[in-house]
C-alpha cells in the first residue's frame, strides 16, 4: 500500500511542477502579447498624431495664406512689412503711409 501512496504523491508532484511550467509559460505568452498590443497602440497613436500634425500645418499654412499683409513706410523712407495682424510698436498714423503688401 505504501508503494502505491508513493507513486501517488510523485505523480502529484509532477503534477504541480507540470502545472507551474505551464502558469510559466503562459505569462511569458501574455507578457509577449501586451508588448506587441502595446506597440502597435503606441503606433496606432503616433500615426493619429502625425496626421493631427499634417492637418496642423495645412491650417496653418491656409490661415498665413489669406493674413493680408501691410507694408509701411515711414516719412524717412525706411519701410518694413506686417505680417497678419502683428503688433507695431512706434506705428503712428498720422506719420507713416501704410498700404497692402503685395
Amino acid at each position: 500500500m505504501s508503494t502505491r501512496l508513493d507513486y501517488l504523491v510523485r505523480k502529484l508532484g509532477d503534477l504541480d511542477d507540470a502545472i507551474a511550467r505551464e502558469k510559466t509559460e503562459y505569462d511569458k505568452a501574455r507578457d509577449r502579447y501586451d508588448k506587441m498590443r502595446s506597440r502597435d497602440i503606441l503606433n496606432e497613436l503616433f500615426d493619429q498624431l502625425k496626421g493631427y500634425r499634417t492637418e496642423h500645418d495645412q491650417l496653418r499654412r491656409s490661415n498665413s495664406a489669406q493674413a493680408t499683409h501691410y507694408e509701411i513706410e515711414e516719412p524717412d523712407g525706411k519701410s518694413y512689412v506686417v505680417r497678419g495682424g502683428a503688433v507695431v510698436r512706434d506705428f503712428d498714423p498720422a506719420r507713416d503711409k501704410v498700404r497692402k503688401a503685395e
